[in-house]
C-alpha cells in the first residue's frame, strides 16, 4: 500500500483504540466502583460522597491521560518535523544547484540553498539582506537578457534563461536559470521559485564541438579546393600534351607522351582549352 494511502488508515486505527480503550475504561470504572461503594456501605450519605469522589476521580484521571496522549502526539509530530527539516537541508545543502524562492514581488527572500555561495562566489547573507544582488552579478553583455526573462515570466509563468555571471574573484560563470511562479489553490501568485545552475563545463564543451565542427568543416573545404585545383591542373596537361602529340603526329612522328589514361577514360576528362585530339 502506498504510504499516502496507508497514513490515514494508520490514524484512523489510532483514534478508534483510543476511543475504545475510553469506552472500556469508563465502563469498568462506573461499574467496578458502584459495585465496590455498595459492598463497602449502603448509607445513602456516604454512597453519595462516594460518588462525587470517584466521579472527580475520573475526570481528574482522564485529564491526566489526555495531557499523556497529546503530550506524546505532539512529541512524535515535533520529531517528525524536525527529521523532516533535517533531511531538507541536507538534500539541500548536498546538491550543487541553487535553490532559491522569492516573494511574489521579488523583494524578499523566503529560502535560498548554501549552494548560492560556492555557485556566485558570494556568502548568502548578502542575498539574503539584497535581493537584487543576482542581476548585478550577471554579466554586462547578458544583463538585458537576464531582466528579461524575468518579464517573461510574469507571462509565461515559467521561463528557462542562460546567461553568464561575473564572480567578485573576476572568474566568468554560465548559468541555466530556471524559474515558475508558484499559485495556490486560488490561482493567486504566492511566490516565485527557482534553480540555478552552473553549466559552464557543458558551455565549454559545447563551445569545444562547435569549433571542432567549423574546424573540420574549414578542412574539407580547403581539401575540396585543392582537389579540384589538382584535378584542374591534370586535365590541363592531358590537353596540352595531346596538343603536342597531334603536332607530333602531323610532323611524321611518334607520340611525345602517353595518354592512356585519358583515352581509356573515353575522353569523359573535358579540358578546358581547346585541344586538338590525340
Amino acid at each position: 500500500m502506498p504510504p499516502a494511502a496507508a497514513h490515514p488508515r494508520h490514524a484512523l486505527r489510532l483514534a478508534l483504540s483510543v476511543a475504545g480503550a475510553y469506552l472500556a475504561f469508563g465502563a469498568a470504572w462506573i461499574l467496578l466502583s458502584d459495585a465496590a461503594a455498595q459492598a463497602l456501605s449502603q448509607n445513602p450519605a456516604w454512597l453519595a460522597a462516594v460518588q462525587r469522589g470517584k466521579g472527580l476521580a475520573f475526570v481528574t484521571l482522564t485529564a491526566l491521560l489526555l495531557l499523556a496522549l497529546v503530550h506524546r502526539g505532539s512529541q512524535r509530530m515535533l520529531q517528525a518535523e524536525q527529521r523532516q527539516t533535517q533531511q531538507f537541508r541536507e538534500l539541500h545543502q548536498s546538491l550543487a544547484e541553487v535553490l532559491w524562492m522569492v516573494s511574489p514581488d521579488g523583494r524578499h527572500v523566503r529560502y535560498v540553498s548554501p549552494a548560492f555561495e560556492a555557485v556566485y562566489g558570494v556568502p548568502v547573507a548578502d542575498f539574503l539582506a539584497d535581493p537584487s544582488l543576482w542581476l548585478r552579478l550577471v554579466h554586462p553583455d547578458d544583463r538585458a537578457a537576464a531582466q528579461a526573462s524575468s518579464a517573461a515570466l510574469r507571462t509565461q509563468g515559467s521561463i528557462d534563461c542562460q546567461y553568464r555571471i561575473r564572480r567578485p574573484d573576476g572568474a566568468v560563470r554560465w548559468l541555466s536559470d530556471r524559474k515558475k511562479l508558484v499559485h495556490d489553490a486560488q490561482g493567486r501568485v504566492v511566490m516565485i521559485a527557482g534553480i540555478a545552475e552552473d553549466i559552464t563545463e557543458r558551455r565549454v564543451d559545447q563551445d569545444m564541438l562547435r569549433r571542432n565542427a567549423q574546424e573540420l568543416a574549414d578542412r574539407y573545404a580547403e581539401l575540396a579546393r585543392f582537389n579540384r585545383a589538382a584535378v584542374d591542373r591534370e586535365l590541363d596537361m592531358i590537353a596540352l600534351k595531346r596538343e603536342i602529340n597531334g603536332l607530333a603526329r602531323a610532323q611524321k612522328q611518334p607520340p611525345r607522351y602517353p595518354v592512356d589514361f585519358a583515352d581509356l577514360a573515353g575522353g569523359a576528362a573535358t579540358p578546358r582549352t581547346a585541344a586538338m585530339p590525340a
